[in-house]
């Protein structure tokens, strides 16, 4: 499904656990998968270019598979804390209740 080991792991993971299957959410991505419970998505899985994570050199250039994933907004400071853990505003309404993982 995806070029990234870890991507598969856990989309994998959550087509086993809950059953949900993903679906492609725009016609003009079809690289980006959405899961979702009740039709709203709760994770995103998307190719996304470095410097739109504000990275610079040659890794600004490299595309990452990025995944959306909503968590409990009490979590967020400890998960932004972490590696590879970025806030994604494009996808909240309240800013930082959603971390963008890559």
């Amino acid at each position: 499904m995806f070029s990234s080991p870890p991507d598969n792991r856990l989309a994998n993971f959550i087509v086993k656990e809950f059953s949900d299957q993903a679906d492609h959410p725009f016609e003009k991505y079809p690289d980006y998968l959405s899961f979702r419970v009740d039709g709203k998505w709760y994770a995103l899985f998307f190719p996304l270019k470095g410097e739109k994570l504000a990275l610079s050199g040659e890794k600004a250039n490299l595309v990452y598979d990025v995944v959306n994933i909503k968590v409990d907004p009490r979590q967020m400071d400890k998960l932004l804390d972490l590696d590879g853990i970025y806030p994604s505003y494009h996808m909240s309404k309240k800013n930082l209740d959603k971390p963008c993982f890559r």
